[in-house]
């Protein structure tokens, strides 16, 4: 089947662990080494924990993202990490989906322990 509509499948980045203050520099990394044509999707299933700097960072990313006409859609998320975009109402900012349309593999991140 050909693809006509133009559209590059989806770069996949998978975070596990804490996401925490020191994270951001690690995704601002991951998120520099993708081909910034492809949109980026976020895998947050195996996020752990996520902290005011760590929902920060995935905030001053999504915005750096709307800038620069991307956008950062989040899939799979945590239970913990979907209360935290919730109470904050930061979950506004995120498109959620599943990942039954994209094409994974682009990374696999830590985030701490």
């Amino acid at each position: 089947m050909t693809d006509t509509t133009g559209a590059r499948p989806a770069a996949v980045l998978v975070l596990f662990g804490e996401l925490d203050g020191g994270v951001g520099s690690v995704l601002e990394a991951a998120l520099g080494a993708r081909d910034a044509a492809r949109p980026m999707v976020l895998d947050l299933a195996g996020v752990t924990f996520i902290d005011a700097a760590g929902l920060g960072s995935l905030l001053h990313i999504a915005n750096r993202e709307r800038l620069a006409g991307r956008r950062i859609t989040l899939a799979d998320i945590s239970p913990q990490v979907e209360r935290i975009l919730d109470v904050t109402g930061a979950s506004h900012v995120f498109a959620g989906s599943h990942l039954d349309d994209q094409e994974s593999g682009s990374g696999i991140v830590g985030c701490g322990d």
